[in-house]
């Protein structure tokens, strides 16, 4: 199964959104907003919303993340934790992908740091973002989603979408992943099919 690359900078063939629509960050938390960034996921036509470093920035930047250097190969890493993740919180996850997963998780992150002013106040500092750890910030986020899912994490309805989401509507009676999307579609494709019968 071939995944299709987005066309131009900031669209999907045929999609008239803005970039932050296109990228889709509504899914509940940032490791979930990864996930989103392959459309129609369960498809024959999978969309590859984040095929370059450029994309991963645009990327980082919607979801209020810190810019990190990022070239093609650790693009590819980010791409293979986001799969690996999908397939375990999917519930059909393999061996590799834990040993992905633990991977990033298991690396120690940087905390912050009390530094002496000239005036000899306090600040706290922190440290300078770095692709590990933001690899091993999504990781953990991931880890705490698979350990102990949360009652409100759902597939979207929509056939061949896939998008894994937090549900924190009231009475959790969400059922697509975003009502102007999947849900639009669905309702069309319900009002037709009636239609059609009735005729």
């Amino acid at each position: 199964m071939e995944t299709s690359i987005l066309i131009g900078l900031d669209r999907e063939a045929g999609s008239t959104l803005p970039l932050l629509q296109q990228l889709r960050f509504d899914a509940g938390s940032p490791a979930l907003n990864l996930l989103s960034t392959v459309g129609r996921r369960r498809s024959s036509a999978p969309i590859e919303r984040m095929g370059t470093p450029e994309r991963l920035q645009d990327w980082l930047a919607g979801n209020g993340l810190p810019p990190v250097p990022a070239d093609a190969g650790q693009l590819s890493a980010v791409m293979e934790l986001r799969e690996a993740a999908y397939r375990l919180l999917a519930g059909h996850g393999t061996a590799a992908d834990l040993a992905i997963a633990n991977t990033w998780s298991s690396r120690p992150m940087p905390g912050p740091c009390l530094r002496r002013q000239p005036d000899g106040t306090l600040t706290l500092e922190q440290p300078p973002a770095s692709f590990e750890s933001l690899m091993s910030r999504l990781a953990r986020d991931f880890a705490d989603l698979a350990a102990e899912p949360p009652e409100q994490l759902r597939v979207c309805d929509f056939p061949g979408c896939g998008m894994l989401y937090l549900d924190t509507s009231r009475g959790r009676r969400r059922r697509w992943c975003s009502m102007g999307r999947c849900g639009n579609v669905a309702k069309v494709t319900r009002f037709r099919a009636s239609h059609e019968e009735s005729r």
